[in-house]
């Protein structure tokens, strides 16, 4: 298969396959979709998410020309955990299709976070709530 961007025809099926990652635009010869852990679409599927190297990728994604262009690493959340933990994009009407909750990698607290404008709202601490103690970790 050729660079992010290119697309074959799947001989028996007759489906389109995209590439989305490439070394170029993720840094990563090591990139894969996380679909068993989490959606890798957006609510109205113009984002999608890839895991290079341990670090979440985030890609802008066109449904109608079937294309994908960016490669944007998620920030460090502001606990300086990383945000490959539990990530959901938010699905419910109404939300945000930017929108990302994910907990922080060390810390467990459960953070919005919007791949648009980079702004970070902390939506649950479970040790502030006295739910976890001492070295405990959700699971």
């Amino acid at each position: 298969m050729g660079p992010a961007g290119s697309k074959v025809v799947d001989p028996t099926f007759g489906t389109t396959i995209l590439r989305i990652t490439d070394f170029a635009n993720s840094g990563s010869n090591n990139c894969k979709s996380g679909y068993h852990y989490h959606p890798n679409f957006n609510q109205n599927g113009t984002r999608v998410l890839a895991t290079c190297n341990g670090w979440m990728m985030q890609y802008n994604f066109d449904p109608v020309n079937f294309t994908a262009s960016g490669g944007t690493k998620l920030a460090v959340s502001p606990d300086g955990g990383g945000v490959y933990g539990f990530i959901y994009w938010a699905d419910k009407a109404g939300a945000d299709v930017d929108d990302i909750y994910a907990t922080s990698n060390g810390t467990d607290r459960l953070y919005k976070y919007n791949v648009r404008t980079g702004a970070w709202t902390l939506i649950f601490d479970p040790v502030a709530r006295g739910v976890l103690t001492g070295g405990d970790h959700l699971n």
